[in-house]
């Protein structure tokens, strides 16, 4: 009966110094944590292009465009001495601070597009 009660002390301490190892960190598991953070890491997403761009003010994404085509348009349909004489007329008003040339070259043409397309002046009015 000693020998039973012996053999059974001896089982509960291997296996309580089993469960010791395996909860004491050795060193490798150091290694697994740090490859499982990095896999973790890789995971995360970035912001797409289109949230990106979503992301940026809506005066960057439109409105700077439509004022540069409008300006580029312009300076299509407005002669090259047009240029000079509309900062010689912004000179004698003054330079008014927020007008320059091509902020005009980009409104100018509306008044006429919107005569051209308004339905008192079309033909069959």
């Amino acid at each position: 009966m000693a020998t039973m009660l012996i053999i059974g002390l001896a089982c509960v301490a291997a296996a309580v110094l089993l469960l010791a190892l395996a909860l004491v960190d050795l060193g490798g598991n150091s290694q697994v944590r740090r490859s499982l953070g990095t896999v973790a890491s890789l995971g995360s997403r970035s912001p797409s292009i289109r949230e990106q761009e979503l992301n940026r003010p809506f005066v960057d994404r439109v409105l700077d465009p439509t004022v540069a085509w409008f300006v580029r348009l312009g300076r299509r349909f407005t002669p090259e001495d047009g240029v000079h004489r509309i900062k010689s007329r912004l000179d004698q008003a003054g330079n008014p601070s927020g007008w320059d040339a091509d902020r005009l070259l980009g409104v100018r043409p509306w008044p006429r597009w919107w005569d051209c397309c308004s339905a008192s002046s079309a033909p069959w009015s």
